[in-house]
């Protein structure tokens, strides 16, 4: 429904204030919430609930009762009356969106004519490519500065035929659901090539 209102005030003002429409509507429903708890631990004192205890008051019963029952069944009552009365139907939904829409296309053609949006979005394409070049720039930077011999903790000594070993006595089907044929020579290519 907030996105509802939002629309429907850009339509008539020409303004897109969406994050100030879902602040306060999150801080209206945080506000709620916090008036909820505070009504609540008032009606349980009011209902002689005694904090720490095991054994309440028979009256605490009741007004648990009439907290889970008739307030929430008020409350929804009233609820649906201002759904009944919410002035943004289908029919405005829809109009809105054609006009949003219109909104969208003059825009963008008023921007082309002035030479700030490029057809087909190709500027669109130039900052994805310039986004794209200054990754590879710094992954190239990174490559050169990294130093394999002391980043990698293998060495030319190390001895892999205990994985081998180890690998011939696991029961993978059981252990760890692959196949009983798996092969660690990968393993010994991989450690050979990065030395």
């Amino acid at each position: 429904m907030v996105t509802d209102v939002v629309d429907d005030y850009r339509v008539k003002t020409g303004k897109q204030l969406d994050t100030i429409f879902f602040s306060l509507s999150l801080f209206a429903f945080r506000l709620a919430a916090a008036v909820a708890l505070g009504l609540t631990a008032i009606a349980l004192k009011i209902g002689g609930y005694i904090t720490g205890y095991c054994v309440q008051p028979a009256e605490v019963g009741f007004t648990l009762r009439l907290l889970m029952s008739v307030v929430p069944t008020g409350l929804t009552l009233i609820g649906l009356v201002f759904l009944w009365r919410y002035p943004i139907t289908t029919e405005r939904q829809q109009r809105n969106k054609v006009a949003l829409e219109e909104m969208k296309k003059a825009k963008n053609q008023e921007e082309f004519k002035n030479g700030n949006l490029l057809a087909n979005g190709e500027k669109q394409q130039r900052q994805r490519l310039l986004q794209i070049d200054s990754i590879i720039d710094d992954i190239d930077e990174s490559v050169r500065d990294t130093d394999y011999d002391g980043d990698f903790a293998l060495s030319s000594d190390v001895d892999l035929s205990h994985l081998e070993d180890s690998a011939r006595d696991t029961d993978y089907e059981t252990d760890f659901g692959l196949a009983s044929d798996v092969d660690l020579t990968l393993l010994k290519n991989c450690k050979e090539t990065t030395l």
